[in-house]
């Protein structure tokens, strides 16, 4: 597997970007596949720490990023401030962070396949 450099200058795999890093202040870091001007609005789970999320809106001055951070705040039933971009601001794949996890409810945590990430960073804590 590839190997890219960060701004930094350190070496990381590409999947480890994201996936469900979980910090001590109830964070929580996604990785999401946006698609734009779908028919629906819906999110839904692609791998541990990765969710596709569903759009109507095109992908034209950020609209479709706009819409996106909104579906996974609704979908987590959380407020969008709660939601918040860290990358991929003008790309298709972004890493999002979601703030005030313990408000979220187990059975979405479960819907989504989160548990294994939730949990398993809350036992290293």
């Amino acid at each position: 597997m590839a190997r890219r450099r960060s701004q930094l200058g350190r070496a990381h795999e590409p999947s480890q970007r994201a996936h469900g890093v979980q910090d001590r202040y109830q964070r929580l870091r996604l990785e999401i596949q946006v698609r734009p001007r779908s028919s629906r609005i819906e999110v839904a789970p692609r791998a541990p720490g990765v969710l596709a999320v569903r759009v109507t809106e095109p992908a034209v001055d950020g609209r479709a990023t706009e819409a996106a951070l909104v579906a996974i705040a609704a979908a987590f039933g959380l407020k969008r401030d709660a939601v918040r971009l860290v990358t991929g601001r003008r790309s298709r794949v972004k890493i999002v962070e979601v703030d005030d996890l313990d408000r979220v409810d187990q059975a979405v945590i479960l819907a989504f396949g989160l548990e294994s990430i939730v949990t398993g960073c809350d036992s290293g804590s």
